[in-house]
């Protein structure tokens, strides 16, 4: 190979070591710009705020009740009947509608009575064929009785012997048993004749109480019966009362709040279609008995006074109070707000766009708040939900502020 070739094949110095510096200065041009978002990063996340919402602590008004539990239930009557027939039979008429006041023994409904009637008609005429058959059953029974005393003075003088008298005895005693056997079929009769009566009665259908009229179950014409039966197209009921002085509420209390819950105690009902209506009532009873299903105790609710827009069936929601008011002073903070842990209580303050943990010690505890006795004062921000992560002096951003 010729020198001159040779000289081609080697690699120029000033070329390499200018791409050596291209390559360093590349590189540093790299590591620069990753420096700089490291540090980006570690601005931001200095300054990062943590959007959070907040509430107010405030003050007790003196009187104002505590509510320690709430509960949602449905106002319901202790007397409520379905009222139906005695008997079966075809209604022939309903005398009320929807909404009626009635008084009890008030008539509600007629059966059609056409074969109670026949039944009565027929149990007199049978009363009536036996007593007739007694008339004459009596007077042969009277004559052979007077036939077998003349027998025997016949047979104590010698002119009828034994054989003739006893027949004599045997026509009397007879006759005599007859009779008896018609007055018992007499009373029989009169019986079914009772029966009858009662069957015609029982066609007509009346109230068992004083109440109002909340459905009509049955028309004229259909087949009412106090029986069910299966599969079957009669009806049980005719119409459904409701005594409404026997109005109650009744409530779904959760096991674990139950202890908040005594006989007696206060409560403010609401209801659902008058927001604005406060009921006062008491609690009437625990029902001692528990539904593992939902893991809650029914109370029974009774009101202190009706009004007429309380309605069976309607929805209610209800507030168990303290028997004590409060006193004014009392500060209040928001459930939501508080922290617990190691037998510590505590809560974050919204300070100056940052979070001020702040150590309280609770009082009682309402439905949706706690009374705190030391820590807090009236109008101070706390955080309500804080973030698990929330510390002491992060920054932080009030949800939907300004």
């Amino acid at each position: 190979m010729s020198e001159e070739k040779l000289k081609k094949l080697q690699i120029d110095e000033s070329r390499r070591l200018s791409n050596n510096g291209k390559n360093r200065r590349m590189w540093i041009i790299i590591g620069g710009v990753v420096c700089f978002l490291v540090i980006m990063m570690v601005f931001k996340s200095a300054f990062k705020s943590t959007e959070v919402g907040v509430a107010k602590a405030y003050q007790s008004k003196a009187g104002e009740p505590v509510v320690l539990l709430n509960a949602s239930g449905y106002v319901t009557a202790r007397r409520r009947a379905t009222v139906a027939a005695k008997i079966t039979g075809r209604v022939k008429e309903i005398l009320v509608e929807e909404g009626a006041v009635v008084k009890e023994g008030d008539l509600l409904a007629t059966l059609e009575e056409k074969d109670a009637e026949a039944s009565l008609s027929k149990a007199h005429a049978s009363v009536k064929v036996v007593e007739a058959q007694v008339a004459g059953t009596s007077a042969k029974k009277d004559e052979a009785g007077a036939a077998y005393e003349r027998g025997k003075k016949l047979a104590e003088s010698g002119f009828l012997d034994t054989q003739s008298l006893d027949k004599l005895k045997a026509d009397y005693l007879l006759l005599e048993s007859e009779v008896k056997t018609q007055k018992r079929q007499i009373e029989e009769g009169r019986a079914q004749a009772r029966v009858a009566e009662r069957e015609l009665v029982n066609c007509e259908v009346r109230a068992p109480f004083d109440g109002i009229v909340i459905s009509k179950d049955a028309q004229a014409g259909e087949m009412v019966s106090p029986f069910s039966a299966g599969g079957s197209y009669t009806r049980t009921g005719i119409v459904t009362i409701v005594d409404m002085s026997s109005l109650e509420i009744e409530v779904d209390v959760n096991e674990s709040h139950l202890s908040k819950v005594r006989a007696g105690g206060k409560v403010t009902a609401t209801l659902d279609a008058y927001p604005d209506f406060k009921i006062p009532c008491k609690v009437l009873t625990i029902i001692p008995s528990a539904d593992r299903q939902k893991a809650t105790v029914k109370v029974r609710i009774a009101f202190n006074s009706l009004d007429p827009r309380i309605l069976p069936d309607m929805g209610v929601r209800t507030a168990f109070l303290r028997d004590e008011e409060i006193s004014a002073g009392a500060v209040y903070v928001a459930k939501t707000a508080v922290r617990s842990a190691e037998g510590r209580s505590w809560v974050f303050l919204a300070d100056g766009g940052k979070a001020e943990k702040r150590d309280v010690v609770l009082g009682e505890e309402g439905s949706d708040a706690f009374e705190v006795k030391s820590g807090l004062k009236p109008g101070d921000t706390v955080i309500v939900d804080p973030p698990e992560k929330l510390a002491g002096g992060d920054r932080i951003k009030v949800r939907n502020a300004g």
